[in-house]
Formats: C-alpha cells, structure tokens, sequence
C-alpha cells in the first residue's frame, strides 16, 4: 500500500478492505479474527499504529515494530493460532508515517482449497468473514460450505449418472453455472 492510499484511508475510515488497530501494547489479540476475515473474504490490509480519537483516526505509531513483528510471524506459522500460514513476508513492511513507524500487513485471498481459514484451532468457533468495516464469525453452515468447496473437485463438476444430456435436467445445469 502506497503513503497516499494509506492517508486517504485514514481520513476516511475503514471499510471492506481496510482495518486499523492501535497496537499501543504490542500485537492487539483480535488480529487474528482479522486476517481470518481477509483471506476467507477478498483480502485487505491491516494497519498497526492508527487509533481512534474523539476526531477520529490519528497516527499513533507501534514503538517497537521489531518485537511486534517476531510476536505476529511466530503466531501467524502456529498452526494452533491460524489454520493457514496466509500472509508471506512480503506482505508485511514498516512504513514511516510522521516520524512514526506504521506495520502494514496485507492479508491476501485464499485458495478455494485453503478455506477455511480459521483461528484457535477451531473452525466452526474460529472462522470469520469481513462484512463492510467489521468481522464477523461464520455460521456453522457458512463453513460446512467452505470445506465443501475446499474439496480437491468441485462438488458442481460431478457427472450425473443416467442422464444422457443437460437437456433431459436443466435445472441443475442452470444452478451449476450459477454456482461458478
């Protein structure tokens, strides 16, 4: 994310795509519900050192990114805290912004075959999905159909024994198409 994209987005607040957390005590818990939203969504970027004021977001800074840093990579390859090793390291860098140090993660999309991507080593408790500025937890049906699509073979690639052509059962053939 360039320094102008990320000052606009500080003037106008998060969204589908962006979330800001201060990150004044280090690494801030609820990340993880974030990255697990990102890649089970359509990606995004979270930005460490923003808070919230009366005035709205300011540019508080992470004091010690280093540390910050090790604490998010050593949980972010913990198969107990998330299911997917998402992000590489090229999808995080620290920027300087007002002589103050900025992490910027960039959580990308997951396969089909990667989703879920869950937290806590639970997916029906640890599954989120990013709705406009906030996360929310999957319904227990919303991840049955993750790992359904999550199947090496799609389940609408199935041929359908006895039937000689789409002709003979058009419906499925329209909710096949609809379904891609």
């Amino acid at each position: 994310m360039d320094l102008d994209k990320l000052l606009q987005h500080i003037n106008i607040g998060e969204d589908h795509e962006i979330e800001f957390k201060s990150a004044d005590g280090g690494l801030p818990n609820n990340i993880w519900e974030t990255v697990s939203a990102f890649a089970n969504t359509d990606g995004g970027y979270i930005i460490l050192g923003v808070s919230e004021s009366k005035s709205g977001l300011i540019i508080s800074g992470v004091n010690k990114p280093n540390g910050l840093l090790k604490n998010f990579w050593n949980n972010h390859n913990n198969s107990r805290k998330l299911s997917t090793s998402i992000c590489s390291n090229s999808d995080v860098q620290v920027l300087e912004v007002e002589a103050k140090n900025l992490v910027i993660i960039t959580v990308p999309r997951a396969k089909r075959t990667q989703r879920p991507v869950y937290i806590n080593n639970n997916p029906m408790t640890g599954t989120f999905k990013r709705n406009f500025e906030g996360d929310y937890c999957c319904s227990p049906e919303e991840v049955r159909q993750m790992l359904r699509d999550a199947a090496n073979e799609p389940q609408d690639i199935q041929i359908l024994e006895g039937f000689n052509s789409f002709a003979e059962f058009p419906i499925l053939y329209v909710l096949s198409i609809a379904h891609k």
